[in-house]
């Protein structure tokens, strides 16, 4: 017995395919995806045909699974300018990271 396991973009894209041929092995770990994206699963199993080269072969699908991936750190903030707005302030202006990784709910400003 053997597994094949699909994994879809939000927009049905085939990104990636894993079989998995070890007896036994009901986990496994799927590698290689961007940080905070949805990807949708699905797993079917394999049978080998019997001793006449009869039946077998891989069944349906499941249904597929979404599965949100955890966040990462962001890449660095863009287009940073520093004024001095009087003798004593500096007023700091950036653009959100072009790639966020997950929701960004602040920024460290070091002085």
């Amino acid at each position: 017995t053997k597994y094949e396991v699909v994994v879809y973009d939000s927009s049905n894209k085939l990104l990636k395919t894993y079989t998995e041929t070890k007896r036994g092995v009901y986990s496994s770990v799927l590698n290689g995806f961007q940080p905070f994206t949805t990807v949708s699963l699905a797993i079917r199993a394999y049978t080998q045909p019997n001793t006449d080269n009869k039946g077998g072969g891989f069944g349906g699908f499941s249904p597929e699974i979404p599965v949100t991936l955890k966040g990462a750190e962001p890449s660095v903030p863009n287009h940073i300018t520093a004024t001095a707005v009087n003798p004593t302030a500096v007023q700091i202006d950036r653009k959100a990271p072009l790639i966020s990784n997950g929701d960004i709910t602040k920024y460290e400003v070091v002085v």
